[in-house]
Parts: structure tokens; sequence; C-alpha cells
């Protein structure tokens, strides 16, 4: 795939080839998103090379998930993309968790939702914060099944065409969605109250 660069956001806005839908019209895009056009990856300089870094690392890594899942040519995608859909917390949270890791920004943040919210499960976590949930699902399953339960865990989903069917697999976490859902609250809420203890 080709990597189209812009030197400013004002470039990058008056390109006819970012204007996929009316928030980039609008000016509703946030620095850092990045664009996926046919096979071209566009983003924008910041002035921070570090978040040009992290826009073109985030887009790699979802040009290749997103071929793992769809294929690369337009007759296999329709087909894969009927088939498959997946909640955006399972894509946008895997890309987020590959790229930035599981840092202590991330890891105060997924902290503060579940003592402002304990209540919550983690449904509502990833239909209200989806990359936040995700990547907390996903670091998750690495610390509890291994490194490589995350790629097993993905590519079953793309054999299954069904999130339900590839975490219920034997081979994978071996529980239902929702069983795997409260194991990953209950996971957190396990180590933020031990942190809490040895602060003590």
């Amino acid at each position: 795939f080709n990597i189209v660069l812009y030197n400013t956001y004002k470039e990058y806005r008056q390109s006819n080839i970012v204007l996929k839908d009316e928030s980039q019209v609008t000016g509703n895009t946030k620095a850092g998103t990045l664009n996926l056009v046919g096979d071209k990856l566009v983003v924008y300089f910041t002035g921070d090379h570090g978040d040009l870094h992290h826009q073109i690392r985030a887009g790699m890594a979802r040009v290749v998930m997103e071929r793992m899942f769809f294929g690369d040519n337009f007759k296999k995608m329709v087909k894969n993309a009927l088939l498959l859909n997946l909640p955006e917390w399972v894509t946008d949270g895997y890309i987020a968790y590959l790229v930035d890791g599981w840092d202590a920004k991330t890891n105060s943040e997924w902290k503060s939702l579940l003592d402002a919210w304990p209540h919550r499960g983690f449904y509502e976590f990833s239909e209200q914060y989806p990359e936040l949930a995700g990547k907390a699902f996903w670091k998750f399953v690495a610390d509890q099944y291994g490194d490589n339960a995350v790629k097993n865990l993905l590519y079953s989903m793309q054999q299954k065409t069904s999130l339900n069917k590839a975490i219920k697999d034997p081979q994978n976490l071996g529980v239902k969605v929702t069983k795997a859902y409260d194991s990953c609250i209950s996971f957190y809420k396990d180590v933020y109250s031990r942190d809490s203890l040895n602060q003590e």
C-alpha cells in the first residue's frame, strides 16, 4: 500500500482523497485520525514527529488487520465484510493495544472508569469507550492466556466469522462471551484491589 503524507492539516483537508464522510468536511477530525482510501494510508504532519510515527504505525496495523479479516481483492472484501461484523472495540482496541501497548496512562484511565462506575459491565464500557475497553480486553487475554492467545483469537474470529464463536472455541478462551467480559472486569478489579493493598 501507499502512504500519502500531507505537510499540514490544512493541506490534508484540501485534498479530495480524504473526503470520505461528513465529519471530515465539517472539521471534526482529530489529530492522529487516519484514513484508508483504497490502497492509500492518508496521514498529515501535526508538527510532532511522535504523532506522525503513531499515525503511520496505527495505519499500518489497521491495513494488516483489515487484510487479514477481509482479504485484499474486492470480491473477497465484500463477502467477508458481510459475514464478519465485529464490534468497534475489537478492531480499534487491538490496533491501539498493538501500537501503544498498555502504558501507565491507559492503566490510569481504565482504573478511573472502573472506580467511577463499579457496577457497569464490559459491554457498557465497550459501547462508550471502545478503544480503551478493547485495549483492556486484549491486555487481559494476553496476561491470562498468553500472547499467542491474542493472535489465535483474532485468527479464529476471521475463520469462524464471529466474535462469539471464536471466544467459545475451547482452543481460545473456551467460555461464553458474557463470561469473558465478566472475567475481564474481575481481572482488573482484582489487580487494582491488590495494588491498593500493597500501597497501604
